[in-house]
């Protein structure tokens, strides 16, 4: 063979490992944006609720060979790519089709109340013969309301929305809604913190509770005492008392 010849010869062998390595390359990268056979791979975007949430929410249907990726597309937007088996990925998303929707706005009106046991000339009539204190004046034996404070606040589900109460804004009240629909049964779970008001170090809450609410339907939150040293005689027994009816805002 002259040495021109094996000069071309050894140009053609690398001209054919470099396409092939090009091949392989393409091949591999096309491989990574395909599921495994068997799997089924789905992109789906995410409108209202938060990415991480939404992981949580699939991770126990996930097979043991399937995968659940956050990702972003073109325009930066959180996306899930789910891999599994045809019937666990058509589970995920029916879930996420049921969870990824337009959060509920909540109207929440609130009455903050003092009770006691004893009789005042003061109390409020309404409140006296309201029909959500009945089964509370007869466990508590109250006798006396006076109404402190009342407020509206507009909440969004899964966010939490807060307001002061009180003659001079010492109370903060926090509640935190969720919309739950089962059939043509509607309530609303709600997280509630209410305590006094602080610029520093909040004090233990006076009620943290979570209630569920059926819409439009007044409900009695609980009693508290408020701790306080001075007080005496019948102002030792006088409690608060807050009075909720959460709606649905059409």
């Amino acid at each position: 063979m002259s040495r021109r010849a094996g000069r071309l010869l050894a140009a053609f062998v690398l001209l054919l490992a470099a396409a092939t390595a090009l091949t392989l390359a393409f091949s591999s990268q096309s491989g990574a944006s395909k599921a495994a056979p068997g799997l089924r791979k789905e992109i789906v975007p995410l409108k209202y609720i938060g990415a991480e949430d939404m992981l949580l929410l699939l991770g126990p249907f996930r097979g043991p060979e399937g995968s659940i990726t956050l990702s972003r597309d073109a325009n930066r937007n959180p996306v899930l790519v789910l891999s599994d088996s045809p019937e666990i990925v058509e589970k995920m998303l029916d879930l996420v089709r049921r969870m990824d929707v337009r959060p509920e706005e909540i109207r929440f009106s609130v009455q903050l109340v003092s009770a006691t046991s004893a009789e005042e000339a003061n109390a409020d009539p309404v409140l006296a013969v309201d029909p959500a204190l009945k089964d509370l004046r007869k466990l508590m034996n109250l006798r006396s309301f006076a109404l402190i404070d009342a407020s509206a606040v507009r909440a969004t589900e899964r966010e939490s929305a807060q307001i002061t109460m009180g003659r001079s804004g010492e109370y903060a009240l926090a509640l935190k809604p969720r919309f739950i629909k089962d059939g043509k049964d509607e309530r609303i779970r709600t997280e509630i913190k209410f305590g006094y008001a602080s610029a520093g170090q909040a004090p233990p809450p006076l009620v943290e509770s979570v209630l569920m609410l059926s819409p439009g339907e007044k409900t009695v939150v609980g009693v508290s005492k408020p701790h306080d040293p001075s007080r005496i005689g019948a102002e030792q027994d006088r409690g608060l008392i807050l009075l909720i009816t959460a709606n649905l805002i059409k």
